[in-house]
């Protein structure tokens, strides 16, 4: 990672609107949505879980062993909940900016094994308008995952 990158701030995804700490909930639904994308197209491919626990320790200051329970949450709720369930709670919770960045997640699980399955980017196509994000932030995302900040 070039030092260009290292001094870019990324949003923290601890801290939502009012400085309120992510609890559970909102780490649940972001761990889900990752989830969905990784098994979009019928496979959970090895690289793909390795990048999601890699971006969930990062992104909220997590152990392995922590990420893992979560995702085992995250998992048994997609049975019980929709993926707009999870959206909703995404959107309630996270500013555009940390909005920005679960976006730029989904798009790095899709290039994680470097398979691009149409599903996949249907569905990171889709989540700029659940996530109520602009074509220039999609853009913005795109660019993290690219430029190796994510």
């Amino acid at each position: 990672m070039s030092s260009d990158n290292q001094d870019q701030q990324l949003p923290d995804l601890k801290h939502g609107l009012g400085g309120m700490v992510a609890g559970d909930r909102e780490k649940v639904a972001v761990g889900a949505v990752l989830l969905e994308m990784s098994g979009r197209d019928g496979d959970y491919a090895p690289e793909e879980v390795k990048k999601i626990f890699s971006m969930m320790c990062s992104a909220y200051s997590m152990s392995k062993e922590q990420v893992h329970g979560l995702l085992g949450i995250a998992d048994k709720e997609r049975v019980k909940k929709t993926m707009e369930d999870f959206i909703s709670t995404i959107n309630s919770f996270y500013d555009n900016s940390q909005k920005v960045r679960i976006l730029a997640m989904v798009w790095a699980v899709l290039f994680a094994d470097q398979e691009f399955d149409r599903s996949e980017e249907k569905f990171a196509e889709q989540m700029k308008n659940r996530l109520r994000l602009s074509a220039d932030e999609m853009v913005q995302a795109r660019a993290m995952v690219s430029g190796g900040l994510i």
